[in-house]
């Protein structure tokens, strides 16, 4: 499940300014407790949890120049071409 900076915000206030009681966050949120372990985990060692660390996510298979050829082929021959073959 992914959580976006909304409830990460809404942890880390509930965390920081009205009580650090684990199922009480959870309660509130409707978050996981074990997600609130981690993000406290993630917390201790002084991490800032709302970054997003490099080298997230899915890894792009075309590269920017193949991008770029087939735009401009696309672009070119709008009704010619297909991903048929």
């Amino acid at each position: 499940m992914h959580y976006d900076f909304d409830n990460k915000t809404r942890f880390l206030v509930i965390y920081q300014d009205v009580t650090p009681k684990i199922s009480s966050i959870a309660k509130y949120t409707n978050i996981s407790e074990r997600t609130i372990r981690h993000w406290i985990e993630r917390l201790e060692p002084g991490e800032v949890l709302l970054e997003i660390k490099k080298g997230r996510g899915r890894k792009k298979i075309l590269s920017e120049d193949d991008l770029d050829r087939i735009e401009e082929e696309v672009k070119a021959n709008p009704y010619t071409i297909s991903t048929r073959q």
